[in-house]
């Protein structure tokens, strides 16, 4: 509860009339001064008599904003009173982290007992992570506008930010495991249910299996043979031991503009690699935090991949295979790499993630102090890996450019 501006001057009056009144000795200023508090009192008594009889429903869209990304929110406010409210303002409360802008204040109409309004307003989250939004703030001001009086409706709801997550062109850099899921990768297998192609007749073979029409044309008898559709697999390797990221380790920060480019470009990749079908495997050198993209309907948001990397944070215990020095097993699609200046131990770990394939792309991410980052880009090139230097004011979308222009520069892909 604070008095408003005319408020304050009501209670000037008072003082400055009592003090009038005490110095001249006359009656008049006295029964100003009293007819002034009589209001303030009156004010006073208006406002503590009133409550806010509400409830509050938020609705975020989407439900996991993406840093930069504009999402919405709708306040589904409810008069529970026996009696009509009147008009008031509202604002939700939200932390300064959030977004540069605080949420606004908005008008909220007279309700009818039981009636309801839907009240909206936009945010830009400005940083990833947990934060709440909530409860709303009601506020309201007597019939003579003297004092205003706010009071919290409903209660925090967590909300999680995404890394932002930029759309990236398709590469088409990696016909050998298929294109994905418009095209998968045909494997044999004993198993019925599947795609049929023809093959030559063996003893023992049913005659109900027999393609008459490819015998025709080969001259013998062929017979159907079954095919199994198979998924094709990416690899993503993320650095996420604290020592790793300079920015993190030697200013003993909890991120830096690196890391956080970082985890953008790993949620960029990853959607962009299960919407093209992939079967994505994530592993990191630090003990695990992240969660693998899964397929999902277009147009929704993986909650568990993009959920673990908003929570994601630098750390300093060691995966249970860079600690052991256990070579990676090859991967049988791509593979991509997420780094700065990983230690010697680690840059060991990732560097042993080879791939059948000749596509091993590292992301390293220079930092203020260039210098640390030679040895990662040596190291990786050396076991065969296209390493491209990423800033960390470079969005996503241009890293990957970036590393499709490489890639097809050197291998001659379309």
């Amino acid at each position: 509860m604070r008095p408003t501006a005319r408020g304050w001057g009501v209670l000037a009056c008072v003082l400055a009339s009592a003090w009038g009144g005490v110095v001249t000795a006359r009656s008049e200023l006295f029964f100003l001064a009293a007819f002034a508090a009589l209001l303030l009192v009156a004010a006073l008594l208006a406002v503590m008599g009133r409550q806010a009889p509400f409830t509050v429903r938020r609705r975020v869209e989407p439900a996991m904003p993406a840093v930069g990304e504009t999402a919405s929110v709708a306040l589904h406010v409810q008069n529970v009173a026996t009696s009509t409210s009147a008009p008031i303002v509202v604002r939700d409360v939200a932390p300064a982290a959030l977004d540069e802008e605080p949420p606004p204040s908005l008008p909220l109409p007279s309700l009818p007992p039981g009636g309801a309004a839907t009240l909206r307003y936009q945010f830009t989250p400005g940083a990833r992570g947990r934060t709440a939004l909530g409860p709303l703030e009601t506020a309201w001001r007597d019939p003579f506008a003297l004092l205003t009086a706010s009071s919290p409706v409903g209660v925090e709801e967590e909300l999680l930010v995404v890394p932002a997550i930029e759309p990236l062109t398709d590469a088409g850099l990696w016909p050998a495991e298929g294109d994905g899921s418009s095209r998968p990768v045909q494997r044999r297998t004993s198993v019925s249910d599947d795609d049929l192609t023809t093959r030559e007749y063996r003893q023992g073979d049913p005659l109900r299996r027999v393609h008459w029409r490819a015998s025709a044309r080969q001259g013998e008898l062929m017979v159907r043979q079954e095919e199994q559709h198979s998924v094709p697999e990416a690899r993503i390797v993320v650095d996420t031991l604290r020592e790793g990221w300079p920015g993190v380790h030697r200013h003993g920060a909890d991120t830096s503009p690196e890391f956080e480019a970082a985890l953008s470009l790993v949620a960029s990749l990853g959607v962009h690699l299960a919407d093209a079908g992939y079967h994505v495997q994530l592993l990191e050198t630090g003990r695990a935090q992240l969660r693998p993209p899964g397929s999902r309907p277009t147009g929704v948001r993986d909650a568990a991949f993009l959920s673990s990397l908003a929570l994601a944070a630098p750390v300093v215990e060691r995966s249970a295979r860079v600690a052991d020095v256990e070579p990676a097993a090859v991967a049988r699609g791509p593979v991509f790499a997420v780094l700065s200046a990983p230690a010697s131990d680690a840059l060991e770990w990732i560097a042993s993630n080879e791939t059948a394939l000749d596509v091993a792309i590292a992301f390293v991410f220079v930092g203020d102090e260039p210098h640390t980052q030679p040895e990662s880009t040596e190291v990786l090139a050396a076991q065969g890996w296209r390493c491209v230097e990423v800033d960390a004011g470079e969005g996503a979308a241009d890293a990957w450019q970036a590393a499709i222009d490489d890639v097809g520069n050197a291998y001659g892909y379309v």
